[in-house]
């Protein structure tokens, strides 16, 4: 089969999207004879900032020298782009056989789509030999595919509220959920300063030492785009770094992955690190794009719950004072029905001057006519008319907006593959 009739079987195989447990995946890995995928492991879990991290420690490490293998979900625009080797993407080809050694080795295993994604990336990694091995939880982290490899290090990149119908309610609950990728006496990295208590009593029980931004590493902002980080080295001993190049993705972020590489077995030098931090980028994340009218600019980001829009109204709080001559920003949104999705609009409103309402076509969308009805309860202006796509919202602001005006695009990967793709021509995902 080639990958686009791997990935229809794949996705009809079990009969829920989403089935936490490790019992399945570990019979199939025991099956496939997996065991580590590399030396070295890194496991990030987090409720947003994830891929982020990723990327920027793949990138370090690449510049280093060091081998990776780096597994994330979800992708944008292709499978491929969920598994990548020495920063590349894995090829259909490769896909293909680690999906047919999967199927071979799960019998009667009925396994969901991500399980079997997991174990198709795992399997893969361990075939490449890297040097060191980033996986991406999912969905929580105790009872994700992913946690069936112990980490060397753990990384909670932030905590908000969202998924609730599988982690709980509360950031308590599902600080717990994600505490459940920690082992015993393996350091942590928190990338909040002050994380669910749920959290901190699980790294308590198990001896596993916990490093918090903010208390033990931090930032901070400096002059000319530079900026300086202090913590910790793996001996304990306090360390510095100063005048770091700028970074596309969040400065917090790239804090959390300096400590996080401070506490490993690695030999990185300054060069190395400020060479990966400035190239890191990522897809979808506070990605700014020329449009293909008058270069106007549009922004891209798959910010989808009420924390991740918080982080979002602040970078484009921090655009409008970088660029004075920002006029209005206009918002494309299509968003997930069991999202929180008017604190994810109040979260923007402060910023956002116009919406243009979309749905997309998933069977978690929220409508658009019941999307532009919530918007006017809370009193924010819309364009007069919803739209079936974000494409067509876009083209819409587009012709609708002054040239100085901002195009936001966010709400879901969905609503920015839709853009990003009419934008570059790769597509919409699948």
């Amino acid at each position: 089969m080639n990958l686009a009739s791997w990935l229809q079987t794949i996705q009809a195989l079990h009969p829920v999207e989403i089935d936490l447990g490790l019992d399945r995946v570990r019979r199939v890995a025991d099956s496939l004879g997996l065991s580590r995928p590399a030396p070295i492991v890194i496991t990030v879990a987090g409720t947003n900032g994830k891929g982020s991290c990723v990327a920027l420690l793949q990138q370090v490490l690449l510049a280093a020298g060091y081998r990776t293998g780096a597994y994330t979900s979800p992708h944008i625009h292709c499978y491929n782009e969920r598994l990548q080797l020495d920063g590349m993407m894995v090829s259909d080809a490769q896909l293909c056989t680690s999906f047919a050694a999967v199927e071979a080795a799960r019998q009667a295993v009925s396994l969901t789509y991500f399980e079997f994604g997991t174990l198709s990336a795992l399997y893969l990694m361990e075939q490449a030999k890297p040097d060191v091995a980033i996986l991406e939880v999912g969905l929580g982290g105790r009872l994700d595919a992913v946690n069936i490899i112990d980490a060397d290090v753990c990384v909670i990149s932030q905590i908000g509220v969202d998924h609730t119908d599988w982690l709980g309610p509360d950031r308590e609950s599902i600080g717990r959920e994600k505490a459940g990728i920690f082992r015993s006496a393996v350091p942590v990295v928190c990338g909040e300063p002050e994380p669910p208590v749920s959290l901190l009593e699980h790294a308590l029980q198990l001896h596993a030492p916990i490093h918090l931004l903010g208390r033990d590493y931090g930032f901070d902002s400096g002059s000319d785009n530079h900026w300086s980080w202090w913590g910790q080295e793996r001996d304990g001993a306090s360390a510095a770094l100063a005048r770091l190049p700028a970074t596309i993705l969040a400065t917090d972020h790239a804090a959390t992955v300096i400590q996080v590489l401070k506490l490993l077995p690695l030999d990185i030098s300054l060069a190395a690190l400020e060479l990966g931090i400035s190239t890191a980028r990522l897809a979808g994340r506070f990605e700014l794009l020329n449009s293909d009218k008058n270069r106007q600019m549009v922004l891209l980001d798959v910010a989808h719950n009420p924390s991740a829009a918080e982080r979002l109204a602040l970078g484009l709080l921090r655009y409008r004072q970088e660029h004075p001559g920002t006029d209005k920003i206009a918002a494309v949104l299509a968003i997930m029905a069991d999202k929180d999705v008017e604190g994810f609009c109040q979260a923007l409103a402060s910023e956002v001057n116009i919406w243009y309402i979309a749905q997309v076509d998933q069977p978690r969308a929220m409508q658009a006519q019941k999307l532009a009805e919530l918007l006017d309860s809370m009193g924010l202006t819309r364009f007069p008319t919803v739209f079936a796509d974000p494409a067509d919202a876009y083209r819409t602001a587009l012709e609708t907006s002054h040239p100085r005006d901002l195009i936001l695009v966010t709400g879901s990967f969905f609503t920015v593959a839709a853009v990003r793709g009419y934008l570059t021509g790769l597509g919409t995902g699948s």
